[in-house]
């Protein structure tokens, strides 16, 4: 499985992000999808990855696929709650439990 192709790490912005959709092409052309991509390792991103994210789960579900997007920062989380897109990458709305 080309695991590398899908590794995204330090800050991801509009430069890196098009470099990970160059890399991950020869992959996605030939249905080869991770099961899971670690988000963990990012620092910092901009909205663009989101973008890049939803792009590889709609190419996995065209292949009767799907990727799991783990430990993706806080930030990022944020990112995709303002753009309404953490459901569709699999992410609760928060996971911050009540005190209450």
């Amino acid at each position: 499985m080309p695991e590398t192709a899908f590794e995204l790490s330090g800050q991801v912005g509009v430069t890196e992000v098009a470099r990970a959709w160059k890399a991950s092409q020869p992959a996605l052309k030939r249905g080869q999808l991770p099961d899971r991509v670690d988000l963990g390792a990012i620092t910092r991103a901009d909205s663009s990855i989101i973008a890049l994210l939803l792009e590889w789960q709609a190419r996995a579900r065209a292949n009767h696929h799907s990727i799991e997007f783990t430990n993706p920062p806080e930030g990022l989380r944020v990112l995709a709650r303002l753009g309404d897109a953490h459901t569709l990458l699999g992410w609760p709305e928060t996971d911050h439990k009540d005190n209450a």
